[in-house]
């Protein structure tokens, strides 16, 4: 795997995360603080890992009526703390909703390049 660095700014303006699915959701507890890990499959079939640090708050729902999981839209902001990404938005708002639906709410991400 190779890291990327500026995170943020490598999520937001050029992977293109719409129409991409998460191939594995790893979450990981070590010492009190949470990590969220997604390996993400852009439509390109590049694979990329995010990892969320320090999570502060999530919410997923999973139904096997539908399916694991593909991601259409998405809304990424750098917050006062941190960074909030939700994979299922709430498009009438820009900011943060409580109709946001699988949200992540940390205090820093990297993003790694998977071969």
């Amino acid at each position: 795997m190779m890291k990327i660095e500026n995170a943020f700014n490598v999520l937001s303006n050029q992977l293109e995360l719409h129409d991409s699915s998460v191939e594995e959701m790893t979450l990981k507890n070590e010492e009190n603080t949470l990590q969220i890990d997604l390996r993400i499959i852009l439509s390109n079939k590049d694979r990329y890992l995010i990892k969320f640090l320090l999570v502060k708050e999530f919410g997923f729902y999973y139904s096997n009526n539908y399916f694991f999981y593909n991601i259409d839209e998405v809304k990424l902001l750098k917050v006062l703390d941190g960074y909030y990404i939700s994979l299922d938005p709430d498009t009438t708002e820009s900011g943060q909703s409580e109709m946001d639906q699988d949200f992540i709410l940390c205090k820093d991400l990297e993003i790694y390049l998977c071969k």
